[in-house]
């Protein structure tokens, strides 16, 4: 118990981008265990975040941000998918901080009006989480991933649809909204499809992205 608590508050420290203080903080849990696979873990732990912590540095605008977070996160899953059993929540919150720079990106290209990159930056977080996600049904991680492909799926469909509006020349969302006209019902739709898609996330998946660009836009 001790060990795990140890091992959770690396992560703790990770997500606070203390890495220097998490990386030494796994380095000490695999020297006070003699258990083999415990020790390899906690290796390939600390080579990735070695790489979280270059990566957590990267400017958004960098042209290789994405590409740079897609290896993380492949990392990230091969590890999980290594160690079978482990405790993998505090991994799994890890996975899930790194995939919200997808979605701040895309919103971030949308707004330098890069409609059709945006899209293929959602398209692309679908496929690393399919990638990451453990291919064994019965590993622990597994519906976990599934219920995160699931979620990016909706969200493909929402940004899409801003930047279909977007494409039309729509740039105050408010405004339109409260006009007349067909591009009154399409930002009508828009808002319709975030309520939904917050209300059926909002309990357990939601993002602080989309919340704060329905805000934004409404």
């Amino acid at each position: 118990m001790l060990f795990a608590c140890r091992f959770r508050h690396s992560f703790e420290l990770a997500k606070k981008n203390r890495f220097d203080e998490a990386i030494k903080e796994l380095e000490l849990l695999a020297t006070a265990t003699r258990e083999i696979m415990e020790i390899e873990r906690m290796k390939d732990l600390i080579s990735v975040l070695k790489y979280d912590k270059d990566i957590s540095q990267i400017e958004m605008n960098s042209p290789d941000y994405i590409a740079r977070n897609s290896l993380l996160l492949e990392q990230y899953g091969n590890t999980v998918n290594r160690h079978v059993g482990y405790d993998f929540m505090p991994i799994n919150a890890r996975v899930e901080f790194i995939l919200r720079r997808y979605i701040k990106y895309a919103y971030y290209l949308i707004d330098s009006g890069k409609y059709d990159e945006a899209s293929e930056v959602i398209k692309l977080l679908r496929e690393v989480t399919n990638k990451i996600m453990p291919k064994l049904d019965s590993h622990p991680a597994h519906w976990y991933y599934r219920s995160l492909l699931e979620r990016f799926e909706s969200l493909e469909g929402l940004i899409n649809a801003e930047s279909y509006l977007r494409k039309e020349g729509v740039k105050d969302f408010k405004t339109e909204r409260s006009g007349i006209g067909p591009a009154k019902d399409r930002v009508q739709e828009l808002k319709t499809l975030y309520e939904e898609y917050i209300g059926r996330y909002s309990s357990r998946w939601l993002l602080t992205q989309e919340r704060q660009r329905f805000e934004q836009l409404y």
